[in-house]
């Protein structure tokens, strides 16, 4: 057992800090050494993930992500499931509450988990939606879209970004003055904002 938690420690080592790993991953780490170093070592992995700031300690596209809960996928770096059609990328204040109505009323599901959230814990709820739509053989949606926001500050923010896979993508944006004007120009309660500036 020793022999094998020091070669994977070793191969682990070189591309995360290993001293981060829950005891629970680096259990299954070990009882998967053989797929684990594998991968690792292949040439898929130098060439798409020897440079990545997250690098999937697993292979993304054998892997069974239904088999695999949302917790543990944070923490083996793997992308979010890749079983959604685009991404929908808005920033505060540009029309995407209207946007987000439209693409329901044309048939389209999107996964989202709104508010200002820590990283982690908004990378597991959009995991277990994907993986929830995908397992639902009833699902009536045409299309089914990655709803992201600028409002995922807390936690490690960066990490959640980089796991999104690469989609198409709409990016909804909006002119910053226009944006600032109609902040300012809301009637808000004292202390709210707006007539603070």
């Amino acid at each position: 057992m020793q022999k094998t938690f020091e070669e994977l420690y070793q191969a682990l080592d070189k591309i995360i800090d290993v001293r981060t790993l829950l005891p629970d991953v680096v259990r299954v780490l070990v009882m998967h050494k053989d797929m684990v170093l594998a991968w690792l070592e292949s040439q898929e992995f130098k060439e798409k993930y020897i440079n990545h700031p997250y690098p999937p300690l697993l292979n993304p596209a054998t892997i069974n992500y239904d088999g695999i809960p949302a917790e543990f996928a944070w923490e083996l770096n793997l992308p979010l499931p890749p079983y959604f059609d685009f991404l929908l990328v808005r920033s505060h204040g540009a029309g995407g509450n209207g946007f987000h109505n439209f693409l329901g009323r044309c048939g389209c599901l999107d996964f989202y988990y709104g508010g200002i959230e820590d990283a982690r814990a908004t990378y597991v709820s959009i995991y277990q939606q994907i993986l929830k739509n995908a397992l639902n053989k009833n699902s009536k949606s045409k299309y089914t879209y990655l709803h992201i926001e600028d409002y995922v500050l807390r936690g490690d923010y960066k990490k959640y970004f980089a796991l999104v896979p690469k989609k198409p993508a709409i990016n909804l944006v909006r002119d910053p003055i226009s944006i600032l004007k109609h902040y300012l120009g809301a009637k808000r309660p004292t202390g709210a904002g707006g007539g603070d500036f």
